[in-house]
C-alpha cells in the first residue's frame, strides 16, 4: 500500500462528506413555492482580478440572488464571529477541538465578490442574500459570541425552505433590473471556470509510482490482457469489451485531459497503435 493512501483516504472522505452536503440541500430547495422562477446553479467559479471565487449553490430569482455556503461537519459547532472563527468539537476517543475558517465571513466574502463581478459585468440594482447551511441533521450548533449575527446567516437545512421563502416574500422586485436571472445564468456559464487540479502534484506523487493498466471490472484487479476487440483479466478470466473506459477516466483526471497515444500506451501498458481501434 501506497505511504499517501491513508491521506488520500481521509482528504476523499472529506470531499465526499462535503458533495452530500450540497446535495442535501436540494430536497429544501424543490420545496421553495417560488422553485418555478428560480435558476439553480452548482459551484460556480468565476474569475475576479487575478483569482477566483467560488460558490456553492447560487439561486437566481426574479426579485433577488441568495448564495448558499453548505457545511457538513460534525459534533458541536461553535460560532464565534468576533475572533472570525468555527470552533468544532468532535468526541471520538478523546475530545478534540479544531479550529475552522469563519463560515459566515466566508460566505459574505462571497457575496461581495459576487457583487463586484456582476458590476464588473454592467449587472446594477440586483440585491442579494447570503446564509450558511448546516446539512449534518447531528451536529450541535451553539454561538461563542454574536449570536444575533448567527441567528441571521445560519440555518440549518431542515429550516432553508421556510428561511428562504421568508427572504424571497420581502424581497419583491421593486425596481427594473438591468439584466434578467436566465440572463446573469447565462453570463455566469460562459464565464465559469473550472478548478484546474494537479492531484499527483497535491500529494507530492510522481507519476511514476502509479501501477498502471487496465482494471478488472469484475476483480478490480490489474492488468487486464489485449485481445481483439476485448479485454480478458488474467486473474478471474472475465472479459470486457469496454473496461478501457474507466483507465482513460483515471488517466484524465491523473495525468493529462488529453490523450496522446504515445503516453497513454505507457498508462495502459500496451501499443501505440492498439488505441486506434478501441473507439
Amino acid at each position: 500500500m501506497h505511504e499517501k493512501y491513508a491521506q488520500i483516504g481521509i482528504d476523499l472522505g472529506k470531499k465526499r462528506s462535503g458533495d452530500y452536503g450540497e446535495s442535501s440541500v436540494d430536497y429544501y430547495l424543490s420545496q421553495i413555492n417560488e422553485i418555478n422562477q428560480c435558476l439553480i446553479i452548482k459551484g460556480a467559479r468565476l474569475p475576479l482580478n487575478q483569482y477566483h471565487f467560488q460558490m456553492d449553490t447560487l439561486l437566481l430569482l426574479p426579485s433577488c440572488f441568495i448564495i448558499l455556503e453548505t457545511k457538513h461537519l460534525t459534533g458541536t459547532l461553535l460560532f464565534d464571529p468576533d475572533y472570525q472563527q468555527l470552533i468544532q468539537i468532535k468526541k471520538e476517543a478523546e475530545k478534540i477541538e479544531i479550529s475552522r475558517q469563519d463560515p459566515i465571513l466566508q460566505v459574505k466574502m462571497q457575496y461581495n465578490q459576487l457583487k463586484r463581478w456582476l458590476s464588473h459585468h454592467h449587472v446594477e440594482g440586483y440585491p442579494g442574500y447570503c446564509f450558511v447551511v448546516i446539512t449534518n441533521q447531528n451536529a450541535i450548533v451553539k454561538a461563542l459570541s454574536n449570536p444575533a449575527l448567527v441567528q441571521e446567516y445560519v440555518v440549518r437545512n431542515q429550516a432553508l425552505t421556510f428561511k428562504l421563502e421568508n427572504v424571497i416574500a420581502n424581497a419583491q422586485q421593486s425596481q427594473s433590473f438591468s439584466h434578467s436571472p436566465q440572463e446573469i445564468s447565462t453570463l455566469i456559464c460562459d464565464n465559469h471556470v473550472p478548478r484546474d487540479e494537479d492531484i499527483l502534484k497535491e500529494f507530492n506523487i510522481s507519476s511514476t509510482e502509479i501501477i498502471t493498466g487496465v482494471a478488472c471490472p469484475n476483480c478490480s484487479r490489474l492488468a487486464m490482457e489485449r485481445l481483439q476487440r476485448r479485454w480478458r483479466c488474467f486473474h478471474c478470466s472475465h472479459v470486457s469489451k469496454d473496461a478501457h473506459i474507466q483507465a482513460l477516466i483515471d488517466y484524465s483526471l491523473l495525468i493529462s485531459s488529453s490523450s496522446r497515444s504515445e503516453r497513454c500506451a505507457g498508462f495502459y501498458e500496451f501499443k501505440a497503435y492498439i488505441l486506434q481501434g478501441l473507439s
